[in-house]
Formats: structure tokens, C-alpha cells, sequence
């Protein structure tokens, strides 16, 4: 009896092993002023996952073939982030979206946009300066979507 819960036991932790197909992310979502923001809608393959809590915190088991994570609240830019190879700490900054370029050609606006997509790594750094996050640098890569 005792040697059948020892090869069940092997054959359970074996199959757990092998068969790990998700994986568990957490992190926080905040803006540039380093509020924390409730209500994060997040989106892989166009599908809705989940929204962060009340304190701008998530949680979230995905399949481990998901690599992209599209974050998007209101009045703020969307943001894509490729998650890497072992990034289960996923801390964000969703930059405030400027609409107002009023007689700004298209140009200009992705330059002055881009400058500030550019500036995410400082924000990230400060927040875990401050205390807000929990990982100096951010574990995926972002894209910027310049406008068409």
C-alpha cells in the first residue's frame, strides 16, 4: 500500500513537472505621477484577462504561450509589453495621453510622444526608489505604436 502512494506521488509530481502550461504574474499599474491605478483593463490576443484592484495590483495564472499583454485605461496610452522569459513581476507605467497638439504635424507628435515612451525607464526606477515598486528595472519590453 505504501509503495502504490509513493509511485503515485512520483507520477503526480512528474506529470506536474512537465505539464506546466501557465503561469502566475503579478504586479502593479501606475501613471507618471506615481498614482496607483484601479480599473487597468488587460487584454492578451484581444481577449479581455482582467482589470487591476483598487490599488492598481493584479494578479494573473495565463498559458505560458502568451507573450504579449496589452494594458489599457482611459486617458491614458495603451501600452504592448512582450513579457521575457521568466518575468512574473510585471510593473507598469501608462503615461497620460496628451490629445492636445493643436497644428502639430503628425511628426512632431510621435517625437514628442516617443520622447516620453523613452522616459518609462526613469519613471520605473524612481517608483522603486520611492517604495511603489517592487523590481528596479521592468522585466518585458515595450512598444511604441507611433500614430498613423
Amino acid at each position: 500500500m505504501k509503495t502504490r502512494h509513493i509511485i503515485l506521488f512520483l507520477t503526480f509530481l512528474i506529470q506536474s513537472s512537465f505539464g506546466q502550461t501557465a503561469i502566475t504574474i503579478s504586479g502593479k499599474v501606475i501613471d507618471e505621477s506615481f498614482v496607483e491605478l484601479p480599473g487597468v483593463l488587460m487584454f492578451a490576443n484581444g481577449k479581455q484577462l482582467m482589470t487591476t484592484d483598487f490599488n492598481g495590483k493584479f494578479q494573473i495564472e495565463i498559458n505560458k504561450d502568451i507573450r504579449k499583454l496589452d494594458f489599457q485605461f482611459i486617458g491614458m496610452e495603451s501600452l504592448t509589453v512582450t513579457l521575457k522569459e521568466n518575468c512574473n513581476n510585471l510593473e507598469v507605467v501608462l503615461l497620460n495621453e496628451t490629445g492636445c497638439y493643436f497644428g502639430a504635424s503628425k511628426q512632431k507628435v510621435n517625437r514628442i510622444r516617443k520622447r516620453r515612451f523613452d522616459n518609462r525607464g526613469k519613471l520605473h526606477k524612481t517608483a522603486y526608489e520611492r517604495g511603489i515598486f517592487l523590481s528596479e528595472f521592468f522585466c518585458g519590453e515595450m512598444q511604441f505604436k507611433p500614430y498613423e
